[in-house]
């Protein structure tokens, strides 16, 4: 069983703080993953958002096995940005066009 696989079924509720500390509610509609080729514990994600608010946004980032007593052995969302190897992000893009997380998407800014 690889990494990826314990991550929880779409779509699944998200609410994340705002640098400036507002909270932003939405629904992950979409997302597609890669298990880091050089580092199983570690799963590369692009998820299609949609807020609250209507607005779509896409997000970038990773799950990585918890290391701290609080969350030791689950998959919790990395802090900082997602770095992969050259053609573990190519793959990611590939499976996102599939899992339609960068595709049919409408705009909503204006």
């Amino acid at each position: 069983m690889d990494a990826s696989s314990e991550l929880r079924p779409l779509p699944r509720r998200v609410h994340v703080r705002d640098i400036d500390g507002r909270a932003r509610n939405g629904r992950i509609e979409a997302e597609a993953t890669v298990v880091q080729s050089d580092s199983p514990n570690k799963v590369g994600v692009m998820q299609r958002i949609e807020w609250d608010d209507g607005r779509l946004e896409v997000r970038t980032g990773y799950y990585i096995r918890g290391k701290k007593p609080g969350a030791r052995g689950r998959m919790v969302w990395g802090q900082y940005a997602l770095m992969l190897p050259f053609g573990d992000f190519l793959e990611l893009l590939k499976r996102a066009i599939v899992a339609g997380v960068l595709t049919n998407v409408r705009t909503t800014y204006g």
